[in-house]
């Protein structure tokens, strides 16, 4: 009874251990993966700035003026509106 209880317990330790090695293996490579879409996600980020970048200025006013200017679509007059003032209560 004692020597197949012995058994068990060095079977089982075998078995942890080996399981262990097997899931800190797997960890590791997910752990790769993991840097590899970080990677990715940065470079998606700056591709994303740059773009940005580039709609902003390109649908800037003074961008699509001179735009049409050059291609001659039609005459230009621009009138900038200004903010209307605000009625502020008398100080007291």
């Amino acid at each position: 009874m004692k020597k197949k209880l012995f058994y068990l317990i060095v079977l089982a330790n075998i078995v942890f251990v080996t399981g262990q090695y097997t899931l800190t293996g797997l960890m590791a490579g997910d752990g790769e993966e993991f840097g590899l879409m970080q990677d990715s996600l940065n470079e998606l980020t700056v591709q994303n700035r740059l773009l940005e970048s580039r709609i902003n200025s390109l649908s800037s006013t003074l961008s699509i003026l001179d735009r049409v200017e050059r291609l001659g679509l039609f005459l230009t007059q621009i009138s900038y509106l200004q903010p209307v003032p605000v009625a502020i209560l008398p100080q007291p």
